[in-house]
């Protein structure tokens, strides 16, 4: 809690300012707030020190998308205090809701640093201006309420007449009477309407799979309402929607949590602003037709359950088109790569990108290496002194926060009781007329008061869980910091998961990559990996005169099996695939094919127990990894313990 005592100097001032629109960029707004600050800070005596400005930004994005906010927060964590006081023109400049409000207070006020309002003049340098935040605080949150509560009142009456509540009507219908105030309805949209009709028939009589419906509808000319070819996702949402099926929007779907049509239940389960109302929709499939797209679609064989391996550079490796890698496998086996998400169809028959998958363990080996290279030399600031306990997040302080709204709340309470006993005893030395008039004008303040400590007590509690989880964030940096020492022997592929995404990180590919082949892994390689042994370089007369006599026949084309099996020599030896074999080998589909039979037959094995085992080159890794770029950052909240 802030102990700094006013009076005693004068204060220094930061004031943070944010305005959400271009507008008001352009316009006022900006300089309208930062006049305002100014003119605060010296009213009441405060020394200027610095300003910070978000100008643009949505008061809905929170800590980690403001710029200057999260600079503030990073200042505001050195040592010494570098101000003692921020000064916002209003509270929402820091969130809509009071959550976000409360959070950002506690943050500073556990740095010993007190905020400033300059709407209504309010800070929390004394425990009157502390109360006034609350109330202050309360009131702008139940105003929003209230204009919250008119809007959805509104929407409740229109979806009660059978009109459209606004957005984007379901696929297959279209608004009538759209900006006529009360008339507009939904009404079928005959052109959408005959493409579903269409992807049904072709669904059901023609095609096996969503795949090849989406594709014969694209080659058919049909496209989705944004004239973009159809994905197999998309036309399965729309065919499948509840519009399509049922003839029907339920509006306030309480099944349906959370929703586009933004659902709020209460705490037993009942939508909050109104009774869930059902929209009719005229059909678009007969009774008959819906249950036969149903029990086709029952039918259909179901996909095939994704590999369980942690990926950890899933969504942060970017190869050469710019697309981000995902990973992959094979079920049951031991195979694991990553893919670069181009290889996607947008749409059935779409282009792909020409990017290789990437072997998983060697690029994840390297990628990790990399981090615990940029953490050693200083890139990440990794060191103990940034990075504060997890007992220090939500930690004393705020317990002592906790404990200090309690014993508040049992103060009002046992007021609340001490006022209804005297008006009570009031009341029956007077016969008992007019107790509940009085008792509501005496308690109806502290009651309120209640609620709001009630409120505050709440949210105080649950930052101090989501903290526990921040706790453990800033566990996986100590965790991280330990191995660039080497007090680590290993980390799980679970583990860097977890830190890769602490510390933000990005892996870009520069330079070119040899991928690795999905499917069956090479023989050749595999004997030689399986066996330990090293490839020779090339035959010697003398091997060749050790091995020919076991080579039966002779090869097509003028080549030889001495250059065949060099050419095999020279694969395994380089890690290149058999079609990027050097042309004077001969015909690569040719060599891999006798090689192939010679292993599975015993002859291979056959004629390398004919050759020296100690003389040749070791196999190169599995596959060769690029040159990366890694970058990342510490999330400010971490290191300063803010949720």
């Amino acid at each position: 809690m802030a102990t700094a005592v006013v009076g005693e100097h004068p204060l220094r001032a930061v004031s943070y300012l944010r305005v959400s629109t271009r507008r008001q960029v352009s316009g006022y707004g900006l300089a309208k707030a930062e006049r305002s600050a100014t003119r605060h800070m010296a009213a009441k005596g405060w020394e200027h020190v610095g300003t910070f400005v978000d100008p643009g930004v949505s008061g809905a994005n929170g800590v980690g998308d403001r710029p200057d906010f999260d600079r503030l927060m990073r200042f505001a964590g050195d040592e010494p205090r570098p101000f003692d006081v921020v000064v916002v023109e209003e509270g929402r400049a820091i969130g809509r809701t009071g959550r976000a409000f409360w959070r950002w207070v506690w943050s500073l006020e556990d740095l010993g640093i007190f905020v400033a309002i300059v709407d209504g003049d309010v800070d929390n340098t004394t425990p009157e201006g502390c109360r006034e935040l609350r109330r202050q605080a309360r009131y702008a949150e139940r105003e929003w309420e209230v204009v919250r509560a008119r809007a959805q009142g509104g929407l409740q009456e229109k979806a009660m007449s059978g009109g459209w509540v606004g957005g984007p009507p379901p696929y297959g219908y279209r608004i009538a009477k759209k900006g006529v105030k009360g008339e507009s309805h939904l009404v079928l949209d005959k052109a959408e309407a005959r493409v579903l009709r269409r992807a049904k028939e072709v669904l059901v009589k023609e095609q096996p799979n969503w795949r090849r419906t989406a594709f014969h509808l694209n080659a058919e000319g049909f496209r989705d309402r944004r004239g973009n070819p159809w994905t197999e996702k998309t036309l399965k949402r729309r065919l499948l929607s509840e519009s399509t099926l049922e003839s029907r929007i339920v509006f306030r779907n309480p099944a349906r949590v959370p929703s586009s049509r933004g659902t709020v239940l209460k705490s037993d389960g009942i939508p909050e602003y109104g009774e869930s109302v059902v929209i009719p929709l005229d059909p678009i499939f007969s009774p008959r037709e819906v249950a036969e797209l149903r029990c086709h679609v029952a039918a259909l064989p179901p996909r095939r359950p994704g590999a369980r391996r942690v990926y950890p550079l899933s969504g942060r490796l970017f190869g050469a088109c710019g697309r981000h890698y995902v990973g992959a496998g094979r079920t049951g086996s031991n195979e694991h790569w990553y893919k670069c998400s181009g290889k996607d169809e947008k749409y059935p028959g779409a282009d792909v990108c020409s990017c290789v998958v990437i072997d998983a363990p060697a690029i994840e080996k390297a990628v990790w290496g990399e981090v615990l290279k940029l953490a050693s030399g200083g890139g990440l600031d990794i060191e103990d002194r940034t990075i504060p306990s997890s007992g220090a997040v939500g930690g004393l302080a705020h317990s002592k926060r906790i404990a200090a709204l309690g014993r508040q709340i049992e103060v009002q309470r046992s007021a609340i009781s001490a006022v209804v006993e005297s008006v009570a005893g009031q009341a029956l030395s007077d016969d008992g007329c007019g107790l509940g008039g009085d008792i509501d004008q005496a308690i109806g303040v502290l009651r309120e008061e209640l609620g709001q400590l009630v409120r505050l007590w709440g949210e105080a509690v649950a930052w101090r869980e989501e903290a526990a989880d921040i706790g453990r964030g800033l566990d996986g940096l100590r965790k991280l910091s330990s191995s660039v020492r080497g007090e680590l022997p290993g980390t799980s592929l679970r583990e860097q998961d977890e830190v890769l995404a602490l510390l933000s990180v990005r892996v870009e590919m520069e330079g070119p990559v040899r991928g690795q082949k999905v499917g069956a892994p090479c023989l050749l390689t595999e004997w030689f990996r399986s066996r330990g042994r090293s490839v020779p370089l090339a035959l010697s007369d003398e091997d060749w005169a050790a091995v020919e006599p076991l080579m039966k026949g002779r090869p097509r084309g003028g080549c030889t099996y001495r250059l065949w099996i060099d050419a095999a020599f020279h694969k395994a030896r380089t890690g290149i695939r058999w079609d990027e074999l050097p042309v004077r080998y001969g015909k690569s589909v040719t060599i891999h094919t006798r090689v192939s039979r010679w292993i599975k037959s015993g002859l291979w094995t056959a004629l390398m127990a004919k050759l020296p085992s100690d003389d040749g080159a070791a196999l190169p890794d599995k596959v060769p990894v690029p040159p990366l770029k890694v970058t990342g950052r510490i999330d400010p909240r971490l290191l300063l313990g803010h949720g």
